[in-house]
């Protein structure tokens, strides 16, 4: 799958256009997939190489994201922003710094799962941000920077939920859509 954000590779991109035409075209293909939001949809299914009904790879897709872990029920997936960054003067193109990460784990008898978030943001995008997953009944746990002689200032926040993993990582996808960068 093409995707703007990736671990590894430069996304090359620069504006939020496409950054949502990534987003609402993950979300788009998803449709056309054997995807449900049906939370037990795919818990039945114990074989996670099974790609057909991976809840992993719902989850990833509708993220723009790629999938970094999927096994022992916990799936972690993320992007790298593409963003023009200098730490101590040199420019960095680290997942530590630029990169954004999903998880879920731990499904209950209906599917829901403990589903946690950390993105990175610029200054002038958090409080969109922050309000937009707020909206969705998303907890924000922290608003931190990690930097020193970072330029420009790079914001982290992290937030989690208790929600079926696929509605988790729409409502997320909706606020990512808030981004401008």
């Amino acid at each position: 799958m093409d995707n703007y954000f990736n671990f590894g590779e430069d996304p090359g991109i620069n504006d939020s256009t496409n950054i949502t035409n990534n987003i609402e075209s993950n979300n788009n293909s998803l449709n056309n997939n054997n995807f449900s939001s049906n939370c037990n949809s795919c818990n039945r299914d114990p074989d996670p190489c099974n790609k057909r009904c991976s809840m992993c790879v719902g989850f990833a897709s509708i993220l723009g994201s790629n999938i970094l872990v999927n096994q022992n029920g916990v799936c972690v997936v993320g992007f790298i922003r593409n963003l023009n960054v200098e730490i101590l003067g040199r420019r960095t193109r680290s997942p530590l710094s630029i990169g954004s990460r999903f998880s879920y784990e731990n499904p209950d008898r209906n599917g829901r799962t403990l589903n946690l978030g950390e993105v990175v943001l610029l200054q002038n995008e958090v409080n969109d941000f922050v309000s937009a997953l707020r909206r969705c009944g998303i907890i924000v746990t922290s608003i931190n920077s990690r930097w020193l002689f970072d330029d420009p200032r790079l914001v982290y926040v992290n937030f989690e939920s208790i929600d079926c993993p696929l509605d988790f990582a729409r409502k997320v996808a909706q606020a990512l859509r808030t981004i401008r960068c």
